[in-house]
């Protein structure tokens, strides 16, 4: 078994996402309409207010935390 490489980690999953970077903004205007009532949803139940903090912890496109602070 070989040991982990965090530097080239790094790099190969940098270059992953910036492959795929154009299709999340070709397609985000689609996947933020089909999130909406998931995102409203969670909202609701999070019970999350004006004036609340809300910590985005990994969601990729950052969908429902920017829902939650419109």
């Amino acid at each position: 078994m070989s040991a982990l490489d965090s530097k080239q980690y790094k790099e190969e999953e940098r270059r992953n996402w910036d492959r795929i970077a154009n299709n999340w903004q070709k397609w985000w205007k689609s996947i933020e309409r089909g999130a909406e009532k998931v995102s409203s949803r969670l909202i609701d139940l999070a019970e999350i207010k004006p004036g609340s903090r809300v910590l985005d912890i990994v969601t990729g496109i950052g969908e429902p935390a920017i829902t939650a602070v419109e």
